[in-house]
């Protein structure tokens, strides 16, 4: 589904246990690759991988070879630093069977570590609650924005001012977009950074039905009822919520949310769902 969501414009996929893949063409980047398309492929170098469950990574060797077909740079793989020795291995093996390099680079990051993605992003990772090893993302953007003592003044005084050699703006880093990949709803109490987010992405594995909430907790997941209780961890921005099961229409999505969720959240909330985005 493409769409565009907090100022950005996005081509994505998430299903339970079928496939995640969050693209970001403007900035050649996406979170995981449980799917891979030809157009991702080609827009999106480096891939954030949360952790190694196929609908997450499946997809990997797909990427590493259109880019390769394509004599593009080599697929940036981002992963957990102590998850870098199996990857390598999973690599190692699509490139004995398909008799080719598959050339790809794969940097390995701790939760805290923060690098450079390109386009002045920078990316920071936090570590989720998930049943195997898994990582979130922020995204940190740096703007330029007029020194609060010159808000107001007239526009030939600044003019000249700059004309002067004077700096009229100072740097803040904005936190563009959070992604918690599969987790628990315990990282959003855990990582309170992630509230300053324009957008946050956030897994709803399961909705309100009876189990829901135990079931989540059990397989690393977050139901519908665990945001309820974390509403105010979730900030003020726009919230885009992934990661449904298959046993969910996408009505049953939407009545969930418009019955669970207050209504200062939910004008707020974009379910990934095909009949919600548009």
């Amino acid at each position: 589904m493409d769409f565009d969501l907090a100022g950005l414009s996005w081509s994505a996929h998430s299903v339970a246990g079928i496939g995640t893949c969050l693209a970001l063409p403007a900035w050649r980047l996406c979170f995981d690759i449980g799917r891979c398309t030809p157009r991702i492929a080609a827009r999106c170098r480096t891939i954030l991988v949360t952790h190694g469950h196929v609908d997450h990574l499946g997809s990997v060797a797909h990427h590493v070879s259109l880019r390769a077909m394509q004599r593009m740079p080599p697929t940036r793989l981002i992963v957990e630093a102590g998850e870098v020795p199996r990857v390598e291995a999973l690599l190692s093996a699509w490139r004995d069977l398909a008799r080719s390099e598959l050339p790809c680079e794969v940097v390995g990051v701790v939760p805290g570590e923060s690098l450079s993605v390109g386009k002045g992003l920078t990316a920071q990772a936090f570590r989720a609650s998930h049943r195997a090893p898994t990582l979130g993302y922020g995204l940190w953007q740096t703007r330029s924005q007029l020194r609060p003592d010159l808000v107001g003044r007239p526009g030939p005084e600044l003019a000249a001012m700059r004309a002067a050699g004077e700096v009229l703006t100072i740097e803040r880093r904005v936190l563009r977009v959070a992604f918690t990949g599969d987790t628990r709803a315990v990282v959003l109490a855990r990582e309170p950074w992630l509230r300053e987010a324009e957008l946050l992405v956030v897994e709803c594995t399961f909705l309100d039905e009876e189990g829901a909430r135990e079931r989540a907790d059990r397989t690393g997941h977050v139901s519908l009822l665990d945001l309820v209780d974390h509403a105010h961890h979730l900030g003020d921005g726009q919230v885009l919520l992934t990661h449904f099961s298959t046993r969910y229409s996408a009505a049953r999505v939407r009545e969930a949310l418009d019955r669970c969720l207050p209504a200062s959240l939910r004008d707020r909330v974009t379910p990934l769902v095909a009949e919600a985005i548009g």
